[in-house]
């Protein structure tokens, strides 16, 4: 390790003896693990209490390619401490369960006495078997709190109180002998969990989707799809696709056998007859009587295909029809109860686990505070168009509690309920508020952003379409007839009885508020990769993101999992978008043009963002194929635990290039602050230009004669401190101007930012 300072040579070899990542290895000179898709489980001892920097994280949507960010997260997590993390779909769940684990990793829970499965180990019937015992009895007392000042400049925080001890099994429903230790030790066990083996063969990931009873039969054949797509190899024959469609074509007959019967009942009958008829043919028929028959032996076998393909396709069309009563999707997450195997009770139980919370008192937002943690998910208003961050603060969304006890069980409702947003400060719009809550009928308001429990945003940004149902939310139409009509008598009996109370004004208006349904889908619709969470011109910590694309002739598979991922290394890497290449073929060619229409749409904002100088050097990007990840269900046990070791792999990158000693940090906060200082010298100079171009003088004008101002008016002392201000700032621009004029723009990184006033990122409510 020579030409390395102490501090880089330790980091070096911890993560190449420890991770395995390929650029450290190879500075360090040492060889690679024998095993490129494996690497040493994680322990205690990785996870320090306080580390001495810190780090947010962003994470993109994906369903099942979630996969890749639990070891990814703890691997950070041994360098890094999380401060604020936020994601979109399934990046909104590796989201959730990191700060979980992150308030959990300073927690005294007592270790539940069970094992922290291997993460290299596949599933199957004794999925747990490979595991190290891993157990606590006692529990610290608190310290003296201190504080640090980390390596990226930041004051880390004081030592926190730890956290008290709750029982090692939560009184919840399931059994609690499987229950995991609190934080990243936690976490790191999710591949394995998810790998396990259920009694009909197939994996618990598989299970976590369980389909409503109206769409058993629609998820049926899905699977029998997934499951054909996930073994089809890489370059399959005709004859292979063909066994893959009579195998669905089976699987679906099997799941409709009257429908089925019926759609081929008119071709095999005629096929039958064609086939008597040739049978028992009296030797003095014709060439014209035998070619018939003959036709009618082949018409009547097409008819049957025909037949069958247009009953399966109707009952397909059927069962998409009962969607919209289950809320657009096949799967709930839910099943019957909290005790049945779905995505929600699962998932919340085990975020209560990583953070060491009791199963009753749901995981809350404002619990995020004390610790100076923070999180956010992307979710789609689709009723409104809307791209939507959680969670808010606005009070202009209810929920129907017997909805969401279908969706999240009683525990969560009953906190909600019980914790609804405070009324108005004013006398006046609290009286208007209470009545409004009044007429809300069984609707109840939806909770503010610390008394929201996570897993209700968690769920609302996952929400697949057609896979995972929407969530109604309900907001009052201000702008319908009878709406209005309600606020107008409201108004009317308040000045006719100024002492009456909400009750009594309650029941004194007739009319009634309109409540209009919102449902939230997917917030991948929107914004899959949010990198603008959490970030800030100057940043004061790093912000990672982790990105996923598929295999491209620039970035092929390796058998070595440690390749298949990317960071730039250098200032010019990552600067290009990605080119989707179509298949030559017609048909596929239409169908990937149709693809890629709807993908361009939906993405081409976290596109740009990605590509632009102070983001891509923070962005690791993972491959796939289209057999890993996405909506493959499936997904064999030795798959997961490849991408979950990819997304470490990945990880490892980011902290080679951003810890301790490294040139990364330092890299991205200068080339940040060049681009910003570009950016706000174009910027006002564009303000310059605007300002005085204007012939007469607009503005001048405007603020010498308060008057004249057209709306939004300002006057007195403020108008005075606007007059100074406008032209001081005026002066500021002059120097800015003064030569060199290109100070700050010359020699900036390529594809700059621009600054301009673009619409909130919750588009206002």
């Amino acid at each position: 390790m020579r030409g390395l300072s102490p501090r880089a040579a330790i980091r070096v070899h911890r993560v190449a003896t420890r991770a395995g990542a390929a650029v450290t290895a190879a500075r360090a000179g040492t060889q690679r693990p024998p095993d490129p898709s494996s690497s040493p489980d994680f322990t205690a001892d990785d996870f320090p209490v306080e580390p001495g920097l810190q780090c947010d994280i962003v994470m993109k949507g994906g369903i099942t390619s979630g996969v890749v960010y639990p070891l990814a997260v703890c691997e950070l997590a041994t360098t890094f401490r999380l401060r604020s993390v936020g994601g979109a779909s399934a990046g909104a769940i590796a989201a959730a369960a990191a700060v979980a684990a992150e308030l959990g990793r300073r927690s005294t829970l007592p270790v539940p006495t069970t094992a922290t499965a291997s993460t290299t180990a596949t599933a199957s019937t004794t999925a747990t078997a490979s595991t190290t015992a891993t157990a606590s009895t006692t529990a610290t007392t608190a310290t003296t709190p201190t504080t640090a000042t980390s390596p990226t400049g930041s004051t880390a925080p004081p030592a926190p109180t730890p956290v008290q001890a709750v029982a090692a099994s939560f009184r919840g429903p399931g059994p609690g002998a499987d229950a995991l230790p609190p934080g990243f030790l936690g976490l790191a066990r999710f591949p394995a969990l998810l790998t396990q083996t259920q009694s009909d063969g197939r994996s618990l990931l598989f299970h976590l989707f369980r389909p409503q009873p109206q769409a058993r039969r629609l998820f049926g054949l899905l699977s029998a799809v997934l499951e054909q797509k996930t073994a089809m190899p890489a370059e399959p024959s005709r004859l292979r696709r063909l066994r893959a469609v009579i195998a669905v074509v089976a699987h679906a007959t099997t799941k409709a056998p009257i429908r089925s019967l019926l759609g081929v009942l008119l071709g095999l009958a005629l096929a039958v007859l064609g086939v008597i008829g040739l049978t028992l043919r009296p030797d003095t028929a014709g060439p014209v009587v035998i070619v018939a028959l003959v036709l009618a032996v082949v018409v009547g076998l097409v008819a049957c295909v025909v037949g069958l393909a247009l009953a399966l396709l109707s009952g397909v069309l059927a069962d998409l029809g009962r969607l919209p009563s289950v809320g657009f999707g096949m799967s709930s997450g839910r099943g019957a109860d909290d005790t049945a195997l779905a995505l929600t009770p699962w998932l919340y139980r085990r975020l209560q686990e990583l953070a060491g919370r009791p199963y009753e008192r749901p995981l809350t937002f404002g619990d995020l505070r004390p610790d100076e943690l923070e999180l956010k998910m992307m979710t789609t208003n689709l009723s409104r168009a809307q791209p939507m961050p959680m969670p808010w603060n606005d009070d202009v969304y209810f929920f129907e509690p017997a909805e969401f006890e279908a969706l999240f069980g009683p525990v969560v409702v009953r906190a909600m309920v019980e914790h609804p947003p405070p009324l108005p400060s004013g006398p006046v719009a609290a009286l208007t508020r209470e009545v409004l809550l009044r007429h809300a009928g069984s609707k109840r308001p939806f909770p503010r952003a610390d008394d929201l429990p996570i897993i209700v945003a968690t769920r609302m940004s996952l929400s697949f379409p057609l896979l995972i149902s929407a969530i109604p939310l309900y907001a009052v139409d201000n702008e319908s007839n009878a709406t209005v009509a309600y606020h107008e008598a409201l108004r009317a009996r308040r000045k006719e009885r100024p002492d009456a109370t909400a009750a009594g004004l309650a029941e004194a208006v007739a009319e009634r508020p309109v409540f209009d349904v919102n449902w939230f889908s997917d917030g991948g619709l929107t914004a899959n990769l949010p990198v603008q969470f959490f970030d800030s011109v100057l940043p004061t910590r790093p912000t990672f993101a982790i990105d996923l694309a598929p295999f491209s002739d620039d970035h092929p598979r390796s058998p070595d999992e440690r390749d298949n991922s990317y960071l730039p290394s250098v200032n010019q890497g990552g600067g290009h978008r990605r080119t989707a290449r179509w298949a030559p073929k017609p048909l596929s060619a239409l169908f990937s043009f149709g693809l890629s229409l709807v993908e361009t749409a939906r993405t081409w904002v976290d596109q740009a963002s990605l590509t632009m100088p102070g983001y891509r050097d923070r962005v690791v990007t993972v491959y796939q194929d289209g057999a890993e990840g996405g909506i493959n269900l499936a997904m064999p046990p030795e798959l997961v635990t490849a991408l979950s070791q990819r997304g470490r792999f990945a990880a490892a990158r980011l902290v080679d290039r951003f810890g301790p000693g490294e040139p990364g940090w330092a890299n991205h906060r200068w080339i940040r602050y060049r681009t910003s200082t570009a950016a706000l010298s174009d910027w006002l100079a564009a303000f310059t230009k605007g300002y005085t171009n204007q012939q007469p003088p607009f503005y001048d004008a405007l603020l010498s004669d308060p008057d004249s101002q057209p709306c939004y008016r300002v006057s007195g002392d403020k108008l005075d401190a606007i007059r100074a201000r406008t032209r001081g700032l005026q002066a500021e621009v002059v120097g800015w101007a003064a030569d060199p004029a290109d100070a700050f723009t010359a020699n900036r990184p390529q594809q700059p930012p621009v600054l301009r006033l673009v619409p909130p990122p919750d588009g206002g409510s």
